[in-house]
């Protein structure tokens, strides 16, 4: 599949600043004021006043200025009992008591949704099943979307229904922006699309689903950055006294009435084990510079990648390096003439600068021969169109085209092997003949 052309968020902010710098001159504000405040092109802001709609095709997606508008999705895993690998006993001795019941080692896979308010909807629990069980859902009082799958994982479908139940009949704005990460329900997902572009045409509003950049959702998930990590302190710390409580053991049949009573402080909660997730996700959207979009602050905390091809597609640009006056000094002095030999030098000099010495690169080759590399992890299929280094709007039409194109190409693929296999059943094998039935006479 060929690469979509698909917007980053550099190009949205300019698009967004060129909006605002426009609202505030239509509004009263000078040209020349507007130029400085925004630091927008007074051409550009003169001919987009001139001309609303410059392209005839469509006009691009922007996320919306609003906090309430901005909304991030983020997995975490809740165990339902913490688990010790030390045990105290006498020495020597060769059998350890122990308690275990089945559900120490479960965990419960949460997915919370907030925007930059710090506004929440009910969060999803996903348990590991076959059946849904009624008693899970006791002493919740409603804040809680409950699913079960065989696998316990996020799935396609669950994140779309989710978005469709929960998400969608909480939208009063026009537009709505919602943050994730790359993981394949959120990027891969068709009818989450299609549930998007149907919502639209039924109310007029427009929900677009933004892929973070890959490797770097550590750095801008608002959830990452504030909210999990006293989540699981204050968890782990509920779990450790609730085992000094009679019959307070958390289980998995009660862990849900825990979580919404530490998640939105309702009766009962004591405030040292709040999750106070509310603040937390407001300091989120800050700290990461995804509300207010700073980009001063994303390049600060954003590690930079290494990959020369990234930096002349995100935020940062790269100057090549230029071997030119290098290689006839290598053929003329050293005789190095073949391609492959000048093309060893050159990475070798691009290491160089990145302070990885030929040791370290030896090193490692040493070590895949004698030990052998480590077996392939098997993966789901992934999106080869999409590159998700500098992020990209997932629900662009470009984007939506090449999804429906690899779904028609698989249920095509899935048509031809079940007709095939229907007719292998039906006609016989070559040089075989029926069986018929013979009737034997009686003696």
């Amino acid at each position: 599949m060929s690469h979509s052309k698909l917007q980053t968020a550099s190009q949205v902010h300019q698009e967004l600043t060129l909006e605002a710098a426009i609202h505030e001159v239509k509004h009263g504000m000078s040209l020349t004021g507007a130029v400085k405040v925004f630091g927008a092109s007074r051409t550009t802001m003169t001919n987009r006043i001139q001309n609303p709609s410059p392209n005839p095709v469509g006009r691009k997606t922007k996320l919306p200025p609003i906090p309430r508008k901005t909304r991030n999705f983020d997995e975490t895993a809740l165990d339902i009992s913490e688990m010790y690998d030390r045990v105290v006993a006498r020495k020597g001795a060769k059998q350890l008591p122990s308690q275990f019941d089945g559900t120490e080692k479960e965990s419960v896979t949460i997915l919370p949704c907030g925007n930059a308010v710090g506004i929440q909807l009910k969060f999803m629990a996903l348990y590991s099943g076959k059946v849904h069980v009624l008693s899970r859902l006791q002493d919740t009082h409603g804040p809680c979307y409950h699913v079960v799958n065989s696998s316990g994982y996020m799935g396609q479908v669950h994140f779309a229904s989710y978005v469709k139940e929960e998400v969608f009949p909480a939208r009063t704005e026009l537009k709505t922006v919602i943050f994730v990460d790359g993981h394949f329900t959120h990027v891969n997902n068709l009818r989450l699309v299609r549930y998007c572009k149907k919502f639209f045409e039924t109310t007029g509003k427009r929900v677009e689903i933004f892929c973070l950049p890959a490797g770097q959702t550590i750095h801008l998930q608002p959830f990452d950055v504030s909210a999990f990590g006293g989540v699981k302190k204050k968890w782990k710390m509920y779990l450790r006294d609730r085992r000094l409580v009679k019959g307070g053991i958390v289980t998995k049949d009660n862990l849900l009435s825990h979580v919404v009573k530490l998640w939105y402080r309702t009766e009962g909660c004591v405030d040292k084990y709040a999750f106070n997730v509310g603040e937390c996700l407001k300091s989120g959207f800050a700290k990461t510079g995804m509300f207010p979009f700073s980009p001063d602050v994303i390049r600060k905390t954003v590690k930079a990648h290494h990959d020369p091809k990234a930096f002349t597609r995100g935020i940062r640009g790269r100057v090549e390096q230029d071997f030119g006056p290098l290689f006839p000094l290598l053929k003329s002095q050293f005789n190095l003439t073949t391609e492959k030999d000048l093309g060893d030098i050159k990475e070798l000099i691009i290491l160089k600068q990145k302070g990885i010495t030929p040791g370290a690169v030896l090193a490692n080759s040493v070590q895949k021969t004698l030990f052998g590399e480590a077996p392939v992890k098997q993966r789901r299929e992934k999106n080869k169109h999409l590159c998700l280094e500098s992020g990209a709007l997932t629900t662009q039409p470009s984007f939506v085209a090449e999804l429906e194109k690899g779904e028609a190409e698989k249920a095509a693929k899935k048509a031809t092997t079940a007709v095939r296999r229907k007719t292998s059943t039906q006609e016989p094998a070559k040089g075989k003949s029926k069986a018929t039935a013979v009737k034997k006479p009686r003696k």
